[in-house]
């Protein structure tokens, strides 16, 4: 049962790149499969457990059945991006260019934020109800920390100027 950030030291964690700075940070061991081997990578013992968000851990994918424990405490948020070419972008008027600045910050994000938030409300409750137990780690606040300052250690490592930039824009 994971009840401290100790608990994964040397544990096998099936993860997507992203996730990489958190397992070293926390000791482990990542592991990259596609997400259609967490079921049976779980199931034959060959990871001790996995990262994934709950959308589809149990109408989808079954993972409930190889589950007992799943840490409640989300790390990281994503958000809609639009993708626009240069080029393209700058032919536009500046005033164009505003409004759909302005329609994705104030409109897109917030109908995504409310979405996903709904949305993983009720996965979480379907994936309790499956059996899955959900767990608070003592030192949660040092999971925590270990999340976001190994990404950003890892950002600005990468690339030392505009991770330091980045960085000061992103964290308050």
């Amino acid at each position: 049962k994971p009840t401290s950030t100790s608990t994964f030291k040397g544990k096998s964690i099936r993860v997507f790149p992203a996730f990489n700075p958190l397992t070293d940070a926390l000791q482990a061991v990542p592991i990259t499969l596609p997400m259609g081997d967490i079921y049976t990578a779980m199931e034959r013992g060959t990871v001790d457990g996995f990262v994934q968000t709950h959308t589809g851990f149990v109408d989808d994918y079954s993972w409930h059945e190889v589950t007992k424990y799943a840490v409640d405490q989300e790390v990281y948020d994503a958000t809609a991006v639009i993708l626009v070419n240069p080029d393209k972008w700058n032919e536009l008027p500046a005033d164009v260019r505003g409004q759909m600045r302005d329609y994705k910050y104030n409109v897109v994000d917030p109908a995504m934020a409310d979405y996903y938030e709904q949305l993983m409300s009720d996965k979480w409750q379907l994936l309790l109800d499956s059996g899955v137990e959900a767990v608070t780690m003592s030192d949660n606040d040092l999971f925590l920390e270990l999340a976001y300052d190994s990404v950003w250690d890892t950002i600005v490592g990468n690339s030392p100027d505009l991770g330091s930039q980045l960085k000061e824009m992103l964290v308050k």
